[in-house]
């Protein structure tokens, strides 16, 4: 649904329809766990303006798909990699998005069903109260792909294309921190455990800032204000404007 931000006019439905989208997490070695609740997916505006992306899934798999925001066409899939897109973001001229998969996890998932035909080894990739056959195991790389609107034909995307979604990390973002998300004036915001040493740990929503170097000292500081926390916060999106 779109909406005019002063509450004039009624409502636009630009999209209806798709598939139920599983939130999903590594937990140990386990590649990916999936939840029993969604996956947050949240539509991205173009930046003229002129179109919404969005994930969709269809058929089995996750695309990204494009609505138009007065709803006077239906949204159309824009993507069709052989694997689910999992994130994505605009180009500054809106004439294409890059887009975030993992093909290894269909590789991985794959095979398990091939060594199924013959019967599953109990071993280390068990754990029934997720799934009641192996769980692929072991890290699985990102790769990205650059999809014009031109002409809708993926190729793999750059380094500064990367960028886009997969923007540098500031030396005072820990390594724990999930769901970054980079203001103005160097702060940052992200989601982190509150105890990154045990296996479960609430989770809490973060925004820090470069602290003036300490006179002496070469190591990087971040001045850090903690934000709402909760066993619940990891499905939480950090879409927000940073306090300074």
């Amino acid at each position: 649904m779109v909406a005019r931000v002063d509450g004039s006019g009624s409502p636009v439905e630009v999209s209806r329809g798709g598939e139920y989208i599983r939130d999903a997490y590594p937990l140990r070695e386990f590649t990916t766990i999936y939840r029993g609740w969604s996956q947050p997916v949240v539509p991205r505006w173009s930046p003229d303006g002129s179109r919404i992306a969005f994930l969709r899934r269809e058929n089995g798999t996750t695309q990204v798909w494009l609505a138009d925001p007065s709803g006077g066409t239906p949204a159309t899939r824009l993507s069709s990699l052989p694997e689910d897109a999992e994130d994505f973001a605009w180009s500054a001229d809106s004439t294409g998005l890059v887009i975030s998969s993992r093909p290894g996890l269909r590789r991985k998932a794959g095979e398990i069903e091939e060594e199924g035909r013959g019967g599953f080894l109990f071993d280390d990739r068990f754990s029934p109260q997720f799934a009641d056959r192996p769980i692929p195991t072991g890290n699985v790389s990102v790769e990205y792909s650059w999809l014009s609107l031109a002409d809708r034909s993926p190729r793999a995307a750059t380094l500064r294309e990367q960028e886009l979604l997969v923007p540098p990390r500031p030396a005072f973002v820990p390594k724990v921190a999930r769901n970054l998300t980079m203001g103005p004036d160097g702060f940052s915001a992200w989601l982190e455990p509150k105890h990154p040493e045990r296996l479960l740990s609430p989770t809490r929503i973060v925004m820090a800032g470069p602290s003036p170097p300490v006179r002496g000292s070469s190591a990087s500081s971040a001045s850090r204000c903690i934000g709402v926390s909760g066993t619940r916060t990891d499905w939480v999106r950090v879409e927000m404007q940073l306090c300074r």
